[in-house]
């Protein structure tokens, strides 16, 4: 059974919020009556993070002053205290003051000159008190075990606890409706959903109504123009959880509502620029297959349009030049050819080589992580081609080349003649068994497949069809066989 006062508990987790009062700078008394002369701190959350705001010690009564000749940003603040307890507030008022001790933190709080914070700490009493009478009702649920009408009782009353919860909480929205703390609560809501519409039999008309309702109305109670919503404890997550459990996990999706997201928030300036480099930061060093192009949408729709003022030219330059460098190899697009040679010095154009699957293997032989990976991807191979008949081919292209930095008086590279560089290939190919795969080697530099390929360390893999579109990259042995288990099912119910 779920109840809605269980996951509104997580307003315990709050920190401050300041509204503007038409004075300038802040002004916030502090009394903690138990701390005589010791060190306080006056922090927040941003985002998923908390940041130090300012510090005071504290006169030997316990009291202290935070202040500033700005006034506080909007947003839920805290007080921390020398061993890292803390106690939440909300700053709407510029100038108030609280008192607390280290013994009860929400049954001591006391404000003057906050109405926010009366709202916030009469909500977290009542919160508390229906919680403790859950937790009774919980005991005694479980001690009628087999008694169905004294469970049934207690479901009652339980469910009538959570209505009382919700009532207090629509209270204050209806009382209070141009505070902050109302429009957080709102922000906590579940979205309710309609029955979905029925046939003249009363069969729903679409089985995936409650999630596709639920997942157009998501934000419904979200107000993504008040950058205040960015220093509370949940908004980010919130967020985030539409992004990674919600909506579709393909990359054109995410795109797609992340695109959605930065619009709603365009109207207010901090709130844009907070998502557009969270999303920029999170899927730039996202460990999910093919979430790069993600990376690249952004950059090339914002960045690179001029919707980051707060780049230098420097950055910018690095961020869009990244985004170049990962365009040509993101899943879905045909691979870039490559002209390579074997070792008996054959030309292996990529694009003509014919089969179901082709692996991309590119890899250094002076490469720890190549020399522990290579055993591994070659067993994978030869499993999927021997015990699931799988028409899978490799190509292995070593990322070193005989040009060893110097040139010319005509600037062209000069190539090492040293038969030992040529042999640390083919010493490779022997050590590893890789003689079941397309050796090919760029050795001369006449191929860019380093640049094209993105070839920062060693190895990458990547995995391409029968056309040489890019299905997967940068995947483990056992990651490959579950990819070539899945793909070939899927082609199986296709043929079906």
């Amino acid at each position: 059974m779920k109840f809605y006062f269980i996951a509104c508990s997580l307003v315990f987790l709050l920190i401050s919020n300041v509204f503007a009062d038409g004075k300038s700078g802040y002004q916030v008394k502090v009394k903690i009556s138990n701390l005589p002369n010791d060190t306080i701190y006056l922090a927040y959350h941003f985002g998923d993070k908390q940041y130090m705001k300012d510090t005071i010690r504290l006169d030997s009564k316990g009291i202290g002053v935070f202040e500033g000749s700005e006034p506080l940003p909007g947003g839920f603040y805290l007080i921390v205290y020398p061993r890292k307890d803390y106690f939440e507030f909300i700053v709407n008022e510029q100038s108030f003051s609280i008192e607390n001790d280290t013994l009860d933190y929400q049954k001591n709080f006391k404000s003057s000159g906050s109405v926010e914070n009366k709202i916030f700490y009469d909500d977290i009493a009542f919160i508390s008190q229906k919680q403790k009478e859950k937790a009774a009702l919980d005991s005694e649920f479980k001690q009628a075990d087999g008694d169905k009408a004294k469970q049934d009782e207690i479901r009652k009353k339980l469910v009538a606890l959570d209505d009382a919860v919700q009532s207090y909480r629509e209270k204050i929205q209806t009382d209070y409706p141009n505070s902050f703390y109302a429009k957080f609560l709102k922000s906590l809501e579940e979205i309710e959903i309609p029955d979905c519409p029925k046939d003249d039999a009363g069969k729903c008309l679409d089985s995936i109504f409650d999630y596709k309702y639920y997942k157009s109305h998501y934000f419904d109670n979200t107000d993504f123009t008040d950058d205040r919503m960015l220093r509370t404890p949940t908004f980010h997550r919130k967020v985030m959880d539409y992004l990674d459990k919600i909506i579709p996990q393909t990359p054109d999706s995410i795109s797609i509502y992340c695109g959605q997201i930065l619009e709603k928030s365009r109207p207010n300036k901090e709130m844009f620029k907070y998502w557009l480099i969270t999303f920029l930061n999170h899927y730039a060093n996202s460990n999910i297959m093919c979430q790069e192009a993600i990376y690249v949408y952004l950059v090339e729709n914002y960045y690179a349009k001029g919707d980051a003022p707060w780049v230098s030219e420097e950055d910018l330059l690095r961020i869009t030049d990244r985004a170049k460098k990962l365009k040509p190899t993101l899943c879905g697009k045909v691979a870039p050819n490559m002209y390579l040679r074997d070792t008996s010095n054959n030309l292996i154009q990529m694009h003509s080589v014919k089969a179901k699957y082709l692996m991309l293997y590119f890899y250094d032989p002076d490469c720890g992580h190549c020399k522990k990976e290579t055993p591994q991807m070659v067993k994978a191979h030869r499993k999927i081609v021997d015990s699931m008949h799988v028409d899978l081919k490799v190509i292995a292209a070593p990322t070193m080349h005989l040009h060893k930095g110097d040139y010319d008086e005509n600037k062209n590279p000069v190539f090492s003649t040293d038969p030992k560089d040529r042999a640390e290939w083919t010493n490779f190919i022997r050590q590893y068994d890789l003689l079941y795969w397309i050796n090919a080697s760029d050795l001369y530099l006449q191929d860019n497949f380093r640049m094209n390929y993105d070839i920062n360390s060693t190895p990458v893999v990547l995995l391409l069809d029968a056309d040489k579109k890019i299905i997967a990259k940068r995947f483990n042995d056992e990651q490959l066989k579950r990819i070539i288990e899945d793909l070939e099912k899927r082609a199986g119910k296709k043929s079906n």
